[in-house]
């Protein structure tokens, strides 16, 4: 499991960006913790999944309902899967 980041700003560049005499920005360093090293900024980027098509979403569940034992039966419960969506999608 990866580490958690957790967001920070070295005392010195909060002491740097206070000269600004920003409100906005003081409320902000207010909320975020200083970082070990007085000069250090820790940034998280936060990668979001994009959403779930509906294939998507019918191959999956599709699939649970084979009880896949080996990889060897895997390409065939899709073709079957792929067969029943497009059947679904004609009925539409």
């Amino acid at each position: 499991m990866a580490a958690k980041c957790t967001p920070c700003v070295g005392k010195d560049l909060k002491d740097l960006l206070a000269t600004l005499q920003d409100p906005e920005i003081d409320k902000i360093l207010a909320k975020v913790p200083d970082c070990p090293d007085p000069r250090e900024i820790q940034m998280c980027i936060i990668k979001r999944r994009a959403n779930r098509s509906a294939y998507n979403v019918f191959i999956s569940n599709c699939l649970r309902g084979h009880q896949i034992k080996s990889f060897g039966e895997a390409p065939e419960a899709m073709r079957k899967c792929a067969k029943q969506w497009k059947d679904q999608q004609g009925k539409l």
